[in-house]
Protein backbone atom coordinates (compact mmCIF):
# COMPACT_ATOMS: atom_id res chain seq x y z
CA UNK A 1 0.00 0.00 0.00
CA UNK A 2 2.53 2.54 -1.17
CA UNK A 3 1.32 6.07 -1.69
CA UNK A 4 -1.27 8.27 -0.07
CA UNK A 5 -3.85 7.55 -2.78
CA UNK A 6 -4.45 4.00 -1.51
CA UNK A 7 -7.52 3.37 0.62
CA UNK A 8 -8.77 0.47 2.74
CA UNK A 9 -12.41 -0.07 3.63
CA UNK A 10 -13.03 -2.25 6.67
CA UNK A 11 -16.63 -3.43 6.40
CA UNK A 12 -18.15 -5.26 9.35
CA UNK A 13 -21.35 -7.15 8.59
CA UNK A 14 -21.81 -8.82 11.95
CA UNK A 15 -24.99 -8.35 13.88
CA UNK A 16 -24.70 -6.66 17.26
CA UNK A 17 -22.56 -4.09 19.00
CA UNK A 18 -19.34 -6.12 19.13
CA UNK A 19 -16.78 -4.07 17.18
CA UNK A 20 -13.66 -5.78 18.58
CA UNK A 21 -12.57 -7.30 15.26
CA UNK A 22 -13.14 -4.07 13.37
CA UNK A 23 -11.27 -2.07 16.02
CA UNK A 24 -8.34 -4.52 16.05
CA UNK A 25 -8.12 -4.48 12.27
CA UNK A 26 -8.10 -0.70 12.20
CA UNK A 27 -5.35 -0.55 14.85
CA UNK A 28 -3.27 -3.09 12.94
CA UNK A 29 -3.48 -1.00 9.76
CA UNK A 30 -2.45 2.13 11.68
CA UNK A 31 0.44 0.24 13.31
CA UNK A 32 1.57 -0.73 9.80
CA UNK A 33 1.71 2.89 8.67
CA UNK A 34 -1.68 3.70 7.17
CA UNK A 35 -3.12 7.10 8.03
CA UNK A 36 -6.62 7.95 9.23
CA UNK A 37 -7.40 9.28 5.75
CA UNK A 38 -6.50 5.90 4.19
CA UNK A 39 -8.77 3.83 6.46
CA UNK A 40 -12.54 3.90 6.10
CA UNK A 41 -14.72 1.77 8.39
CA UNK A 42 -18.33 0.73 7.89
CA UNK A 43 -20.71 -1.41 9.89
CA UNK A 44 -23.96 -2.73 8.49
CA UNK A 45 -26.61 -5.09 9.77
CA UNK A 46 -27.63 -7.00 6.64
CA UNK A 47 -29.80 -10.05 6.31
CA UNK A 48 -27.62 -11.71 3.66
CA UNK A 49 -23.93 -10.75 4.12
CA UNK A 50 -22.69 -12.87 1.20
CA UNK A 51 -25.10 -11.16 -1.20
CA UNK A 52 -24.19 -7.71 0.20
CA UNK A 53 -20.50 -8.33 -0.46
CA UNK A 54 -21.11 -9.62 -3.98
CA UNK A 55 -23.40 -6.66 -4.75
CA UNK A 56 -20.71 -4.14 -3.70
CA UNK A 57 -17.74 -6.05 -5.11
CA UNK A 58 -17.44 -3.69 -8.06
CA UNK A 59 -16.64 -0.85 -5.65
CA UNK A 60 -13.32 -2.43 -4.62
CA UNK A 61 -10.03 -3.52 -6.21
CA UNK A 62 -9.81 -6.64 -4.04
CA UNK A 63 -11.90 -8.25 -1.30
CA UNK A 64 -9.94 -9.63 1.65
CA UNK A 65 -11.95 -11.69 4.09
CA UNK A 66 -11.36 -14.08 6.94
CA UNK A 67 -12.14 -17.76 6.75
CA UNK A 68 -15.54 -18.68 8.16
CA UNK A 69 -16.48 -21.50 10.48
CA UNK A 70 -17.29 -24.90 8.97
CA UNK A 71 -21.00 -25.54 9.45
CA UNK A 72 -23.63 -27.82 7.95
CA UNK A 73 -24.72 -24.92 5.74
CA UNK A 74 -21.20 -24.36 4.36
CA UNK A 75 -20.85 -28.08 3.75
CA UNK A 76 -24.05 -28.10 1.68
CA UNK A 77 -23.80 -24.71 -0.06
CA UNK A 78 -20.04 -24.25 -0.14
CA UNK A 79 -17.62 -22.07 1.78
CA UNK A 80 -18.62 -18.41 2.06
CA UNK A 81 -15.37 -17.31 0.44
CA UNK A 82 -16.00 -19.62 -2.50
CA UNK A 83 -19.55 -18.32 -2.96
CA UNK A 84 -18.34 -14.71 -2.85
CA UNK A 85 -15.50 -15.44 -5.27
CA UNK A 86 -17.97 -17.00 -7.72
CA UNK A 87 -20.22 -13.93 -7.75
CA UNK A 88 -17.84 -11.05 -7.11
CA UNK A 89 -16.44 -8.74 -9.77
CA UNK A 90 -13.26 -8.08 -7.73
CA UNK A 91 -10.73 -10.78 -6.84
CA UNK A 92 -11.23 -12.42 -3.44
CA UNK A 93 -8.42 -13.27 -1.00
CA UNK A 94 -9.42 -15.52 1.91
CA UNK A 95 -7.15 -15.35 4.96
CA UNK A 96 -7.15 -18.74 6.65
CA UNK A 97 -7.40 -19.12 10.43
CA UNK A 98 -4.45 -20.32 12.45
CA UNK A 99 -5.39 -23.98 12.89
CA UNK A 100 -3.61 -24.14 16.26
CA UNK A 101 -6.35 -21.88 17.65
CA UNK A 102 -8.91 -24.57 16.81
CA UNK A 103 -6.87 -27.37 18.27
CA UNK A 104 -6.25 -28.65 14.74
CA UNK A 105 -2.91 -29.12 13.07
CA UNK A 106 -1.78 -28.29 9.54
CA UNK A 107 -0.60 -31.87 8.85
Amino acid sequence: MDGDDKRVTLWDLTVGDDTDLLDRSERTLRDRGLTDEQIHTESDDVEFPTRAIVDRSGDFDVIVMGEGQQTLLTTVLGDTGERIAEGAVAPVLVVRRDRSEDGETDD
